[in-house]
């Protein structure tokens, strides 16, 4: 097996491992929704859709967070093993992307079969409005790696001002934060979008990538 293929195996086994992961904390928080409501007629029902609705809010938060240690964490298996940067860039792309796919599929299968299949734009707006975060928290990894603490404080000041403007405008009503149309164009138009403004993020990602240190 080449190095690139050997690479590109592991990432593939990452991503259905983060699935799984994410499936478990799921079926966990069902059983204890399901405790919770327990004597209520419809206790299976909430139980499962809260359920459902974690595991599509754990797919979008679980990769940002993966990206961001990917530098210091996940990038060093792949050298030890013999990849390339070039490895590690493309097959964290893999990653990132069928994992937001696999997970997709998941929860719209899930939805379908249970009867709820309008909120499968929700989770379609939710997955891959992720992906920018998780170029963006790539970025971030490997400012990390590079600058140490120095650059976690500076995350966290700007991330904190962000928030605050944010809040600001928002409480202000200078604009109406409603990005969820019902679907058909629109859908396509912000899953464009977004993958748009993760392919971007990418070419800084690879910069990135292609001048980290080994360690």
């Amino acid at each position: 097996m080449s190095l690139a293929a050997r690479s590109l195996t592991y990432y593939l086994k990452t991503s259905v491992q983060y699935i799984g992961y994410s499936i478990a904390i799921s079926a966990l928080i069902f059983v204890e929704f399901l405790f919770i409501h327990s004597g209520e007629v419809d206790a299976f029902g909430i139980a499962f859709r809260m359920a459902v609705s974690i595991l599509a809010l754990f797919i979008a938060m679980l990769n940002p967070m993966y990206a961001l240690y990917s530098p210091n964490w996940y990038d060093g298996n792949v050298l030890s093993m013999g990849g390339r940067r070039k490895d590690i860039f493309w097959g964290s792309i893999v990653k990132e992307i069928l994992f937001i796919l696999m997970g997709l599929i998941i929860v719209s299968v899930i939805y379908s079969i249970y009867g709820t299949p309008e909120m499968i734009p929700a989770a379609v707006y939710l997955m891959f409005g992720s992906l920018p975060f998780t170029g963006l928290a790539r970025i971030i990894g490997h400012k990390i790696r590079k600058n140490g603490r120095i650059a976690v404080i500076a995350i966290a000041i700007v991330a904190g001002l962000s928030a605050a403007a944010v809040s600001m405008i928002s409480n202000s009503g200078l604009y109406v934060f409603d990005f969820l149309p019902e679907g058909g164009l629109s859908m396509l138009l912000y899953v464009l979008i977004a993958l748009g403004i993760y392919a971007v993020l990418q070419i800084f990602v690879y910069r990135m990538c292609s001048k980290a240190m080994v360690r």
